[in-house]
């Protein structure tokens, strides 16, 4: 088992087999199985025929995308909110030992 990544083009409402055919990749389907039909010289396709050895005939066994999450900054902020509730504790206990005291 191989796996390969193959960029392809933003989602285009033509569907999967058009940003496949894009990329330079055509696949048919027999019965449960879909397999490479062709593979389009100089294409990023072209590039995985040369690099890996996809060919006509191998089987897609499996997708994967990107999923759609947010930005990494975006955990800052519940850290940053909890370092504040810690200062705001820390000074409103000192302030009530000093008065204490």
């Amino acid at each position: 088992t191989t796996t390969v990544s193959l960029p392809l083009a933003a989602p285009a409402p033509a569907g999967g087999a058009a940003r496949l055919g894009a990329a330079g990749l055509a696949v048919r389907s027999e019965g449960e199985r879909v397999l490479i039909d062709a593979v389009a010289f100089g294409t990023p396709a072209d590039a995985l025929r040369k690099r890996f050895g996809v060919d006509v005939g191998w089987e897609v066994l499996a997708v994967e995308t990107e999923s759609e999450r947010p930005p990494k900054a975006w955990a800052f902020l519940p850290a940053l909110g909890l370092l504040a509730v810690v200062a705001w504790a820390q000074l409103r206990r000192r302030r009530e030992t000093t008065v204490a005291a």
